[in-house]
C-alpha cells in the first residue's frame, strides 16, 4: 500500500463502521472473557517464560565455568529466546507484575539517561560481593536486574574476554549469574502471584478494563516509543540507539513479538462468548488491520538501524507508527462500546 492507499482503507472501513447498525446482543459476560483469557493467554506466556529464562540462567552459568566463543553463543541464543518471552506478554502492566515492579526490574526501558550504563560499571567496581546474593541483588537498583544490563554485557564486543576476567571482586560472570538468577525469581513469582486469590479478577468487569488498557497501552508503546522514539523529530535525525535492545540486533523482532500478542489478546476478547464483538464488521475490521500491519512489519526487514538510514526507510517507520495509532483508535472506540468500558490512565501516558 502506498500511503494514499492505506488512507483510502481506512477512510472507507471507518464510513462503514459508522453506519453499522448495532449487534443487539446480550451483555459481556465478564467473568468468562476474563476467565479465558487469564487461561489461554496469560498464564501460558508467563510459564514459558519461566522456562526460557530458566534456560538462559542455565547457559550463563556454563559460560562462565568454561568461556568460550561456543558457550558465548549459546547464551546469546538463550536470551534471545528469553526475550522473545518476555516481548510477548510485557503488555500486562497490572496484577503481580505491578506490584512486584516487575516492569522496570526486567526491562528497564526507555533509559533515556543512561541509567542501566551508570549502574552497571558502579555494579563492576564493588568490593563487596554480598550485594550479589538474591536477597540484596533484588533491593538493589532496577536498572542492573533485567535483561537490559545483561544484554550489554552478553553482546559487548569484548564479551568473550570480558567474561574470562577473574581479578576483580564483582567480575563479569558473577554480575551475569546474579541477573540471570533474578530474572528467575521475578518470573516465577509473577506465576505464583497469579494463582493467588489475591489477582483473581475473573468476575470483575474492573478486569476486563485493565486487559482493554493493556491491549491500547500495548498498541500506543509500539507506536509511540518503539517506533516514533528512533525515528527522531520531524526536523531532527534519526536515534538509531534509542531504538530498545538494538545492541543484540532485536529492535523490529520485539515489535513484531508484541503486536503478535496484542493481536491475540484482542482475538481472545473479541472471541470470547459474551463478548458481543465477535465476528461483527467491526471486529473483522480491525482484524484485517492486524493482519495488514503485520505484514508491514515484516517488510521492514530485520534492522532498525538499517531503516532510519535511508529517508524511504524512515518513512517506512512513520507510516507504521501512524498505522498502529489508527489501529489503536479503532480498538477503543469499538471495543469500549461493546464491552461498556472506558480507557483509563497508563504509565505509558506520561512518556
Amino acid at each position: 500500500f502506498s500511503m494514499k492507499q492505506k488512507f483510502i482503507f481506512i477512510f472507507r472501513f471507518l464510513i462503514l463502521v459508522c453506519i453499522l447498525p448495532s449487534t443487539g446482543k446480550a451483555s459481556p459476560n465478564y467473568s468468562h472473557i476474563n476467565e479465558v483469557t487469564l487461561e489461554k493467554h496469560i498464564l501460558p506466556r508467563y510459564t514459558d517464560l519461566v522456562q526460557k529464562t530458566k534456560a538462559l540462567r542455565l547457559t550463563v552459568n556454563r559460560l562462565c565455568k568454561n568461556v568460550s566463543s561456543t558457550r558465548l553463543f549459546e547464551a546469546r541464543t538463550t536470551f534471545h529466546d528469553a526475550l522473545d518471552s518476555w516481548q510477548s506478554i510485557e503488555h500486562i502492566r497490572f496484577g503481580p507484575v505491578e506490584s512486584i515492579s516487575a516492569h522496570a526490574r526486567l526491562n528497564f526501558w526507555p533509559d533515556r539517561r543512561n541509567r542501566v550504563g551508570k549502574h552497571l560499571r558502579q555494579l563492576l567496581v564493588r568490593t563487596n560481593k554480598k550485594i550479589l546474593k538474591p536477597s540484596a541483588f533484588e533491593l538493589g537498583s532496577v536498572a542492573v536486574q533485567g535483561f537490559p544490563a545483561l544484554e550489554r554485557l552478553l553482546f559487548a564486543k569484548t564479551a568473550e574476554r570480558n567474561f574470562s576476567e577473574t581479578e576483580s571482586i564483582i567480575t563479569p560472570c558473577r554480575a551475569a549469574n546474579a541477573m540471570t538468577a533474578n530474572i528467575v525469581s521475578i518470573s516465577l513469582k509473577i506465576v505464583s502471584l497469579w494463582k493467588n486469590k489475591q489477582f483473581a479478577f475473573k468476575k470483575s468487569k474492573n478486569g476486563t478494563g485493565e486487559l482493554f488498557n493493556s491491549l491500547a497501552s500495548g498498541l500506543k508503546g509500539i507506536a509511540e516509543l518503539k517506533l516514533k522514539g528512533p525515528v527522531g523529530s520531524a526536523t531532527g535525525r534519526a536515534r538509531p540507539k534509542r531504538a530498545e535492545n538494538w545492541r543484540s540486533s532485536r529492535e523490529i523482532k520485539n515489535i513484531r513479538w508484541n503486536l503478535s500478542a496484542l493481536n491475540n489478546l484482542y482475538k481472545h476478547m473479541a472471541n470470547t462468548a459474551g463478548s458481543i464483538l465477535s465476528e461483527t464488521p467491526h471486529d473483522n475490521i480491525i482484524r484485517q488491520l492486524f493482519k495488514r500491519t503485520l505484514n508491514d512489519l515484516d517488510s521492514l526487514g530485520p534492522s532498525m538501524g538499517a531503516m532510519l538510514a535511508t529517508d524511504q526507510g524512515r518513512l517506512k517507520v512513520k507510516v507504521l507508527a501512524a498505522d498502529i495509532l489508527d489501529l489503536r483508535e479503532l480498538i477503543i472506540t469499538h471495543v469500549a462500546e461493546a464491552l461498556n468500558l472506558t480507557i483509563g490512565f497508563n504509565s505509558l501516558d506520561g512518556d
